[in-house]
């Protein structure tokens, strides 16, 4: 018996040190079925389903789905949840492959549709099936209602629109104001194609279901009444070539309007910005100033010129604008508003950000040019961030060639060597720690044995 001890005491000490070094053998299917971890669900599935059979299979492919879904990664969710039908239909798998794909309407309407289907087919196949899933089916019914919309589809599209309200009654403000998005886009459409008694019958749906266009489309549909093309046709017309990526083609159509109308703020802005898209920068930096110029009261012109000012790596100049835009932003109170101010504080904090880099940048390169020191410059390397990176009209000191460069400073004595340093190492603790649990196993062995 005294002669197990030391055997005992030293397999102990050996387990120890194994637990320390290897976990306990995971168990797959206990994995597979926990929801805290998504990643630890796919994994613990994923090794299940190499040896699993028939339900069992079908089991830990929908529990999987279900992972990918809680992940957002819907592409391996929708494959997941189509071997779950394919195997054995079921409610579940259907209803969560279409959330699954009413997720992914942002990226491409066309699952709107599907995403409908298989909502239907679920709740066909389980009248009973969890009715607060169903809810979330209401963005699918506003997205086809958009495309229905667009393919003339009017009846249908008005009766998606509604149900969407139906299913979610605190967005029917916002689902309704996107519906109007969408006849104003068709709208836009028509008036560049010279129908114009359809393009007036959209804008008045687009300004009834959203008042607050009135402004912004109360021009545009003056002019599709008169039946003749004019400036807000050829704006019309840009903006179709903008959004078939014919940039050229739209600074064209802007700059007809321009001359039809050369007061119009808005043909200013949208070619400037068709400029912007060109890399024909100092053109779309005019049109921005002529658009604030003709319309100051409208934040938007401050704001394409603060972006494209934060482009050129002008970032006070950025700030300056951001700020003008957010205090005209400041007048309006709605909702829309308020997610422009979060938008605008978030630009703001990145020019921001932008000038405090510039500036260290740029001190810099002015000591490294004071101290002769630039070996991987060709030229002196403030001299070359001044002429680069200041506004237009600004003027930086720069050095002449025959300046004699400031000494450089002299080097700091080396620091006293500090004898705890290596205290400092995580692997000086790890080794630590592994001599004080080795220590400590053979104290116990010693232990046993001289009590043998």
């Amino acid at each position: 018996m005294n002669r197990l001890r030391p055997a005992a005491a030293l397999g102990a000490f050996m387990a120890c040190c194994a637990l320390g070094i290897a976990g306990a053998a995971a168990d797959p299917a206990q994995d597979c079925q926990q929801t805290a971890d998504p990643n630890l669900a796919i994994d613990g599935c994923t090794t299940y389903l190499a040896t699993a059979t028939g339900d069992q299979a079908i089991s830990a492919e929908f529990l999987r789905g279900r992972a990918y879904f809680n992940k957002h990664d819907f592409y391996h969710a929708v494959k997941d949840f189509t071997a779950v039908i394919g195997g054995r239909p079921s409610a579940e798998a259907y209803v969560f492959r279409g959330l699954a794909y009413v997720n992914q309407v942002a990226d491409d309407p066309g699952f709107a549709g599907m995403a409908l289907s298989d909502m239907n087919q679920a709740y066909t196949l389980k009248p009973d099936l969890d009715a607060t899933l169903k809810p979330d089916f209401a963005f699918a019914y506003a997205a086809r209602a958009a495309t229905g919309l667009a393919d003339g589809q009017d009846a249908q599209a008005q009766a998606d629109e509604d149900q969407a309200a139906q299913l979610k009654p605190d967005l029917a403000a916002a689902f309704k104001a996107d519906f109007g998005q969408a006849y104003e886009k068709r709208a836009m459409k028509n008036l560049a194609g010279g129908q114009y008694d359809r393009a007036a019958s959209d804008f008045q749906q687009a300004i009834a279901l959203d008042p607050a266009t009135n402004d912004k489309l109360a021009p545009f549909l003056q002019e599709a009444r008169t039946g003749q093309a004019g400036p807000y046709a050829a704006i019309a017309q840009g903006d179709q070539h903008e959004s078939d990526g014919d940039y050229d083609r739209a600074v064209i159509d802007y700059s007809n309007a321009i001359q039809a109308n050369p007061n119009l703020a808005l043909a200013y802005m949208s070619r400037g910005q068709a400029y912007e898209v060109l890399d024909r920068l100092d053109e779309a930096g005019a049109d921005f100033d002529s658009a604030i110029g003709l319309d100051p009261n409208n934040w938007n012109g401050y704001y394409a010129r603060g972006r494209l000012r934060q482009s050129m790596d002008q970032p006070d100049q950025a700030t300056g604008d951001f700020n003008a835009a957010l205090a005209l932003l400041d007048q309006n109170h709605d909702a829309a508003a308020e997610n422009e101010k979060k938008f605008l504080n978030d630009a703001i904090r990145s020019a921001q950000f932008d000038s405090t880099l510039d500036e260290h940048w740029g001190s810099y390169l002015n000591d490294i040019q004071s101290a002769g020191n630039y070996p991987n410059w060709s030229s002196p390397p403030h001299d070359v961030y001044a002429q680069r990176h200041l506004p237009p009209g600004a003027t930086e000191p720069t050095q002449t060639a025959d300046a004699a460069p400031s000494p450089a400073p002299a080097p700091s004595p080396a620091p006293a060597p500090n004898p705890l340093a290596f205290l400092s190492s995580p692997w000086t603790w790890l080794l630590l720690g592994l001599a004080a649990i080795c220590g400590a196993g053979a104290g116990v062995f010693f232990y046993f044995r001289r009590r043998g």
